[in-house]
């Protein structure tokens, strides 16, 4: 495990180089080719002994895709952390604000994808994003509560949420991406708040159910099939960007 992490960290380190333009890609193939890795494995068991050392002593495990702390796996970037996986069965989940005395600020993508046992998500005024296909496939959720801190709903957000019948968008919200509510087939109504300037391609596109939807004068763009075949909705809605 430790290896794996190692060559984990080595990876990115290369690809930061790369893009950075400190070195060619054909430097860093010659690099590789050259048999340099074999001499690394003193400063391969330095590095993994002192972060093995690190997490214990913050009373969390650590794996090839980051830190865990019970059913929550989560990296940590700025001193902040970004939840990439769930591994619970909860019906009711309240999010935890911290994790590993982390401050949590990010779902990231696929997060909590397929989560089929989830009904409710309480996500803590810690988190700012929201990220790509964080809650896809929930398709037992029926409420989530979006806290006024978070800025960005990443697309495809709560794709196939297919129980999810009502949200409160947050007027701190500034984006929400494509697809974000695709195939929400139980959505009925939605308002988007004024911090919005734009809905993006097929945000809303399959909600057949939605019969009413709130679109500030504050957009100012509406995308491609962003209600396409919601049956319900009078389509285009009453906006001029429609």
């Amino acid at each position: 495990m430790k290896t794996q992490v190692f060559k984990r960290i080595i990876s990115a380190v290369m690809a930061a180089v790369v893009s950075a333009g400190m070195l060619s890609a054909q430097e860093l193939t010659a690099f590789a080719d050259s048999g340099a890795e074999t001499q690394l494995p003193a400063f391969e068991t330095d590095l993994t002994e002192h972060f093995g050392a690190v997490m214990e002593e913050e009373g969390v495990e650590y794996g090839t895709d980051g830190a865990t702390a019970g059913d929550y796996t989560y990296t940590v970037s700025n001193g902040t952390a970004t939840i990439t996986d769930y591994t619970g069965s909860a019906t009711n989940l309240v999010i935890p604000s911290t994790l590993g005395g982390y401050r949590v600020t990010t779902i990231g993508y696929y997060a909590f994808a397929y989560c089929a046992s989830l009904t409710s998500i309480t996500i803590p005024d810690s988190v700012t994003s929201i990220g790509y296909s964080a809650f896809d496939y929930c398709e037992s959720l029926t409420s989530i509560t979006i806290p006024d801190s978070v800025t960005s709903i990443g697309d495809g957000a709560f794709e196939h949420c297919k129980s999810l019948t009502s949200i409160t968008i947050p007027d701190s919200v500034t984006s929400i991406g494509g697809r974000a509510f695709y195939d929400c087939t139980s959505l009925t109504s939605i308002t988007i708040p004024d911090s919005v300037t734009s809905i993006e391609d097929g945000t809303f596109e399959d909600c057949t159910s939605l019969t009413s939807i709130t679109i500030p004068d504050s957009v100012t763009s509406i995308g491609n099939d962003a209600f396409e075949d919601c049956t319900s909705l009078t389509y285009p809605p009453n906006h001029p960007a429609s």
